[in-house]
């Protein structure tokens, strides 16, 4: 169907009332014309303007009421716009629930050592223990190797010491030394307070050196109970018979009291 106009033209309302005039016939005695541009709004009937009154291509889409005309065919897509703003942080959600365990890692590296703690406090001092047996691991000596009561001389180098209890000695010393008799061989002992005018030999120690020789020696011996105090340690020698002599020693000695 043609598209139809609203508005009249001129030419229009002229040919429509010749056409008037001429299916009238006689009975039409005179047609006053109208006046250009006098027809309007209010001189139209109601639905007086039909579709075949309209010329085509007349009319404008503002001239329609909406959804009158049929949609026209979908244009091309328009360019792409501009990214809008980000919108706002949306509600944080609910916590999910845990997910399972994963799998044990590879285990690291053994780290430096840390630094050594301070020394904790003394702890207190533990109770007594019971008292052990009597030491007495040599009770006695051989008797031959005694040296001679009173020797024919004490060497310097002694040893002092004191003993805090009354008990029995474990005496042990060392020599090397060149002893000189102008007969025979000499004897050396040990002696218990030797700086005495009556030395104690100790049982035991009696050695035999070669004359004019330097000769290194071991003794160990154990004395008989001695008193609690101030006491010494001392090397002697004896020639055999009358004959003199002289020494010439690099000594060391040891004293360990037992207990009687």
């Amino acid at each position: 169907m043609a598209r139809t106009r609203r508005r009249l033209t001129y030419a229009n309302v002229v040919a429509t009332l010749a056409l008037f005039v001429a299916l009238g016939g006689a009975s039409i005695a005179a047609v006053e014309l109208l006046p250009k541009r006098s027809v309007g709004t209010k001189q139209l009937k109601k639905n007086a303007v039909t579709t075949k009154k309209v010329k085509n291509g007349t009319l404008l889409a503002l001239d329609f009421r909406d959804n009158q005309l049929p949609a026209g065919e979908q244009g091309p897509p328009g360019q792409k716009g501009t990214a809008g703003a980000n919108g706002a942080n949306g509600a944080t959600g609910a916590t999910g629930p845990n997910g399972a365990t994963g799998a044990t890692g590879v285990s690291g590296a053994t780290g430096l050592s840390g630094a050594t703690g301070s020394t904790g406090p003394t702890g207190p001092t533990g109770a007594t223990g019971a008292a052990g047996p009597t030491a007495g691991f040599l009770t006695e000596v051989n008797s031959d190797m005694e040296p001679t009561l009173v020797p024919d001389a004490i060497l310097q180098d002694s040893a002092d010491f004191a003993v805090p209890a009354a008990g029995r000695l474990w005496v042990q010393g060392r020599t090397r030394s060149a002893f000189f008799c102008t007969s025979g061989d000499p004897e050396i002992g040990l002696y218990l307070d030797g700086s005495t005018v009556s030395p104690v030999a100790v049982p035991g120690t009696r050695r035999t050196a070669v004359s004019g020789t330097y000769t290194e020696l071991e003794f160990f011996g154990l004395t008989g109970v001695v008193a609690a105090g101030q006491h010494d340690i001392s090397f002697g020698y004896t020639c055999p018979g009358d004959a003199n002599g002289t020494a010439m020693t690099d000594t060391a000695i040891g004293v360990i009291l037992l207990g009687d």
